[in-house]
């Protein structure tokens, strides 16, 4: 069992704590600048068979340089403990964090806080730990309807924008076709635009939500 730290938006932290969110899919491969490190990884078995000599999957360009991301290494039995964008309110001792999911992001800044970006959070003060069940690696367009309810998406029956499927803070009016499309736009807000039609390889990682602090909660 290994402790490794994932960043979550503030929409998708709220998912979590609904239990909308059971799922998440991070990239297999990260561009590096250190064209040796893509090279070293020659004959490194890969979802589609093995890497070539220049330690590249055969449908990714020769121009740029990648490396396998962390993600690969995730197992069943792992603990994930969840950053978040937040602030720190006061001088108290401990410190009194407002996680930027709980509240309007707007009443903070007008008190004159800032808020501290999620790759910056300790692991003291996380309170959601993801208790890994499941990871499976593919392409990012082999998701299912069902995979892509359990990545946070959801139908909106009745009510503003009955009959989209949305995600908290997506666009909700191009989302009228399915879960999938919906998971489409979101990871295109996250990663850029045509990152969906790009279909990389990805690491789906599914889990358990614990409300609590990694260090204070039993796997």
């Amino acid at each position: 069992m290994i402790d490794r730290p994932i960043i979550f938006s503030a929409p998708m932290v709220r998912a979590l704590l609904d239990g909308r969110k059971t799922q998440t899919r991070r990239l297999l491969y990260k561009k590096t600048k250190n064209v040796n490190s893509a090279r070293l990884m020659a004959g490194h078995p890969t979802p589609r068979g093995r890497l070539g000599e220049d330690g590249l999957p055969s449908d990714i360009s020769v121009d740029q340089c990648w490396t396998l991301s962390g993600w690969q290494k995730v197992k069943p039995g792992d603990r994930l403990w969840v950053r978040e964008a937040f602030t720190q309110v006061g001088t108290m001792d401990p410190p009194w964090l407002v996680t930027k999911a709980d509240c309007t992001p707007e009443t903070i800044e007008e008190a004159g806080y800032r808020w501290r970006p999620s790759i910056h959070m300790p692991r003291w003060a996380s309170r959601i730990t993801l208790i890994v069940t499941g990871v499976k690696i593919g392409r990012l367009q082999e998701i299912s309807a069902e995979d892509a309810e359990a990545e946070g998406c959801r139908y909106l029956y009745d009510g503003p924008g009955a009959g989209f499927w949305i995600v908290d803070g997506a666009p909700m009016e191009c989302c009228s076709e399915g879960a999938v499309e919906c998971f489409s736009r979101l990871w295109e807000a996250v990663n850029g635009e045509r990152a969906w039609s790009a279909n990389p390889f990805v690491v789906a990682i599914t889990f358990r939500v614990v409300r609590g602090n990694i260090d204070q909660v039993l796997s």
